[in-house]
């Protein structure tokens, strides 16, 4: 009785991050096509749908890693809007988005990280102002790449975190991992916690 509960507690749980991450990407979705078709109330000639491909995934870029540490970790919330603000913050202050063929020498090579800035190397008359724009072929996938780049690092930190614990109990045999659907859940509980276990005593206090 007790392990049916828990099943469908955990059941309820899942599916309750399902659909606020399915709401929240609606709802990109949305803002993206709004601002397409805004765009195109001003604008005719800016109608190719790479453009709108552009402007979803630069706000995913912003977005992605809000969502996956608001839903799936257990850091406090200040931790998740001070992580997940940091590829803003990057694009920023790291990038030439803001102020095309200028930045640092090296430092400034970090704005192919970036979804917006092949946003801007798509837009007519600032692709020539935009320094090293790929070609036009290779816009629409580095602007997927990069728009999901804050997910993958993300999936990549899991998997990481998993090998070592699994390694960790391979020595000790005092960790029993668990089975997929609750390893999100583990990894973040006994790992994470242990790693930033300072800034969140700060934090709780």
């Amino acid at each position: 009785m007790t392990e049916e509960a828990e099943a469908l507690m955990h059941s309820s749980v899942e599916m309750n991050k399902a659909l606020k991450s399915f709401l929240v990407s609606a709802l990109l979705l949305m803002i993206s096509l709004g601002a397409f078709g805004s765009l195109q109330l001003c604008i005719d000639t800016l109608s190719a749908y790479e453009l709108w491909i552009a402007l979803l995934f630069d706000s995913a870029s912003l977005t992605l890693p809000l969502i996956c540490l608001g839903l799936y970790s257990t850091i406090p919330l200040q931790m998740v809007q001070t992580l997940g603000s940091m590829p803003f913050l990057f694009m920023v202050f790291f990038s030439t988005t803001f102020s095309p063929g200028a930045g640092v020498t090296g430092l400034k090579n970090m704005r192919y990280l970036f979804a917006r800035y092949y946003l801007w190397c798509r837009v007519p008359g600032y692709e020539n102002l935009m320094e090293g724009c790929p070609s036009s072929d290779e816009l629409t996938p580095l602007s997927i790449f990069t728009g999901c780049l804050g997910a993958i690092i993300f999936l990549c930190a899991l998997i990481v975190l998993y090998l070592k614990v699994w390694s960790d109990s391979l020595a000790t045999s005092s960790i029993i991992l668990p089975i997929a659907p609750d390893l999100l859940t583990f990894l973040f509980t006994r790992v994470l916690r242990l790693l930033f276990s300072t800034m969140i005593r700060e934090s709780e206090s």
